[in-house]
């Protein structure tokens, strides 16, 4: 069961990405935590899901000969709090592409409580458990990358918790990188309290998306 409604979740966001205003930011993070907890009726959750799906997919594949109306970015890792996905939007930035954790598979190939414990152990491999960082401090990079690539992002937001060491080391060599390959990156530090942002944070966000258009 659980699968099923994260191949659904995973459908969501593969349709998303080609109307990344249809659903924002916010209500997509919501959707990711579900991805976890079905917010305890994973049926209930599953229906919504195909109710999504259905309204993406009727939508249908956007013209590709037109530009998009909205500047596509990245996001690596958690924003806490809705205003900064609002400042995202405000600035006609959307999120085409997502770093984020919860939306992997369970292993059925093994009983399912040893499946579970593969899944929480790989997941903390994976940094699934928190911001995407895994056991190896380059691992999101590789994540991101591959998430500029697919879904043409002109710029990537890079969010990691304040105050944890090891999630700034990850952050100084995503600058490094990004900033060697000509893809611009803004790093935030966000609290896990969601606490408000602070102007500062939403006023780089708003510079950030106005210098990529």
């Amino acid at each position: 069961r659980k699968n099923r409604v994260l191949r659904k979740v995973a459908r969501v966001l593969e349709l998303r990405s080609l109307h990344p205003l249809h659903v924002d930011g916010y209500h997509t993070k919501l959707i990711f935590m579900g991805a976890m907890h079905g917010y305890g009726d994973l049926e209930a959750f599953a229906e919504v899901l195909d109710l999504l799906i259905g309204e993406l997919e009727d939508l249908g594949a956007p013209d590709a000969a037109a530009p998009p109306s909205y500047i596509p970015l990245v996001l690596a890792g958690s924003v806490g709090n809705v205003r900064l996905f609002q400042a995202i939007e405000e600035s006609n930035g959307a999120i085409v592409g997502w770093v984020y954790h919860g939306a992997d598979l369970y292993r059925e190939d093994l009983p399912p409580l040893e499946a579970l414990a593969h899944y929480v152990l790989d997941a903390q491999a994976r940094g699934d458990l928190g911001e995407a960082i895994g056991t190896s401090v380059n691992y999101r990079r590789v994540l991101v990358e591959e998430e500029v690539r697919k879904t043409g992002a002109r710029g990537i937001i890079s969010s990691s918790i304040t105050g944890c060491p090891y999630a700034s080391l990850m952050q100084q060599l995503e600058r490094d990188h990004f900033k060697s390959v000509g893809i611009p990156l803004i790093a935030l530090e966000t609290d896990v309290h969601r606490e408000p942002p602070t102007e500062e944070q939403i006023m780089r966000v708003k510079a950030f998306i106005e210098m990529l258009s």
